[in-house]
């Protein structure tokens, strides 16, 4: 039986790969990269201050108050590549970086610095691999 499921799972990604049609591959959520008591020091812009809500007269970034929120926010943004959430103030900011390593992969160990422990930052990971600092 193993054999006959090996064999006709080689068939069909043999076929979908004959057909041209490439291998689908999932995006990384910025929600499975958090570190508490971290932040980024380096140059960026705010992503997404432009999106209103008027039913709450306020930009979606004022209102995600929780760290879901402003993880998802920044996932459901093409430019968003992190996110830092401060808890006391409940305060959201999605960011685009604007200088290399970071613009061009977020993850890299010297796009974070050590912030207070109420402040948390995410990115979207570019690899399934995510390096955190040895305290």
């Amino acid at each position: 039986v193993a054999v006959i499921v090996s064999s006709t799972s080689s068939a069909v990604a043999a076929r979908l790969l004959s057909k041209g049609e490439e291998p689908r591959v999932s995006k990384l959520a910025s929600c499975s990269a958090p570190q508490n008591g971290t932040a980024t020091c380096t140059a960026f812009d705010l992503v997404g201050t432009n999106l209103w809500d008027p039913t709450l007269r306020a930009s979606r970034m004022e209102v995600a108050d929780t760290l879901g929120d402003c993880c998802q926010g920044c996932d459901e943004l093409p430019d968003c590549q992190a996110w830092m959430f401060e808890s006391v103030a409940r305060r959201c900011l999605w960011i685009r970086f604007l200088d290399e390593p970071c613009r061009e992969d977020p993850g890299q160990l010297s796009c974070r610095c050590v912030a207070h422990y109420g402040t948390t930052f995410g990115f979207k990971p570019v690899s399934g691999l995510i390096w955190v600092q040895r305290q």
